[in-house]
């Protein structure tokens, strides 16, 4: 008995040792890890709170320093990138979510890599880069499909119908946009829905089926009335019905409820220095001047240019800018204080247009980089063969030359563009 004991006790005080190393050697982990979550989480609440710069500044430091997992600075890239987005500041954006996609490779993160493709799909296509968008979409898409996740599933087919939609191509557009609405009946995301209707209702509209494209705008106004989504959305819905009447040339109407659609006026998002002219300016200038009142028109797009000159590109910006200039050419207020004030603007978002066109075509190198080095289920958006197989060195050669003919022609008629309108702004100031 006493023999037991002593076996007993021994065995005991071993496992009491060997317990108290094993808190030892994991102890600096869990405060490694304690510590990067900590970071993380302030730099979460800085991202909805702080500005852009001071967001940005804290990531970098973090980053720099150290002070995060890899997990958290996959995600912590993620949001730089949102950040950099909101700001207009593509070429940033794309940066962050090639590193931010590196770093979910590395950890077999298919959840994180699939929403950081379906975000570098929206950048390619907010640069007219469409086949890579829809590339990238795809492939965000055959993740979530593994995983039956239909809320993402539904958003990145929305983002699949939103290129087509650009593309022009509206049969495939409505196609994506049907299956957005079957897998968002599942999740009862009825925002998503009622912009679904929307578009459905734009595609009306560029096919000349005007009373179509009518009835879904209302059916998303009616979803709009629900309680859930923020009333400024009736704004959107205003805007294209405000469409409507001005191609029908109801001009009367267009701009009463191109009015009504700006009393909706919002912001694209919280960030005060994220801006974009809102649809609605562009359609109640248009319908002012097609009704013979050019100055109206050109005034309110000079109040709407000058209210706040954004740091990034945006698309709606600089369309804004180009209406006025084409309707300068028939007014007074071509050669003012502000009129040269908006030339200059002008200028800076060519400049940043010009750069974010660079770094998307550079990024798309990249891309097709990755692909060469890479062996997965590769969906090609032009022919939409599947096939598995690793691209060799020579097709890699040939397709990159491709897209450098392509980028030359790109470049070659965006210049002659340029050529043309510096000319007219040359003449306009002379």
């Amino acid at each position: 008995m006493e023999s037991f004991c002593k076996i007993y006790l021994t065995q005991n005080k071993i496992s009491s040792y060997f317990a108290i190393l094993l808190f030892l050697l994991m102890t600096p982990v869990t405060k490694a890890t304690s510590k990067s979550d900590s970071v993380y989480n302030k730099l979460k609440i800085n991202f909805k709170t702080r500005s852009h710069e001071i967001f940005i500044n804290s990531c970098t430091t973090a980053i720099n320093l150290d002070a995060l997992s890899k997990p958290n600075e996959g995600k912590v890239r993620y949001m730089m990138a949102q950040s950099y987005n909101n700001k207009g500041d593509l070429i940033n954006c794309v940066q962050n979510l090639f590193l931010a996609s590196d770093i979910f490779v590395a950890l077999n993160d298919k959840e994180k890599l699939a929403l950081t493709y379906n975000f570098l799909g929206e950048v390619y296509r907010q640069g007219g880069e469409y086949i890579a968008a829809i590339d990238y979409f795809k492939e965000s898409l055959s993740y979530f499909a593994i995983y039956d996740n239909y809320d993402n599933m539904a958003m990145v087919n929305y983002n699949l119908g939103l290129t087509y939609y650009d593309l022009e191509d509206y049969e495939s557009a409505k196609t994506y946009f049907y299956d957005a609405l079957e897998n968002n009946q599942r999740v009862s995301n009825i925002d998503r829905s009622a912009r679904i209707y929307n578009l459905l209702g734009a595609i009306h509209f560029q096919l000349q089926d005007y009373e179509v494209a009518r009835s879904y705008y209302h059916l998303s106004m009616e979803i709009y009335a629900n309680d859930e989504i923020p009333v400024e959305r009736y704004g959107i819905a205003y805007s294209n019905l405000a469409e409507i009447h001005l191609s029908l040339g109801n001009f009367d109407k267009a701009i009463s409820v191109a009015e009504k659609a700006l009393s909706y006026k919002e912001k694209p998002n919280g960030n005060p220095e994220s801006y974009d002219i809102p649809d609605a300016l562009i359609t109640l200038a248009k319908a002012y001047s097609q009704s013979g009142n050019i100055e109206k028109g050109m005034k309110l797009l000079e109040n709407g240019i000058l209210e706040k000159n954004p740091s990034g590109f945006h698309e709606n910006y600089f369309n804004a800018i180009s209406l006025y200039f084409a309707l300068s050419e028939n007014s007074s207020r071509s050669n003012t204080a502000n009129s040269i004030k908006i030339s200059n603007i002008l200028v800076e978002q060519t400049k940043l247009l010009q750069q974010q066109n660079k770094v998307l075509n550079n990024a798309k190198s990249q891309y097709l980089i990755r692909l060469a080095d890479s062996k997965y289920k590769y969906t090609t958006a032009v022919s939409g063969i599947q096939a598995d197989k690793k691209i060799n060195y020579w097709t890699y050669i040939i397709v990159l030359s491709l897209i450098l003919i392509a980028v030359g022609v790109h470049f070659y008629r965006r210049k002659k563009r340029k050529e043309k309108l510096k000319k007219s702004l040359s003449d306009l100031l002379n």
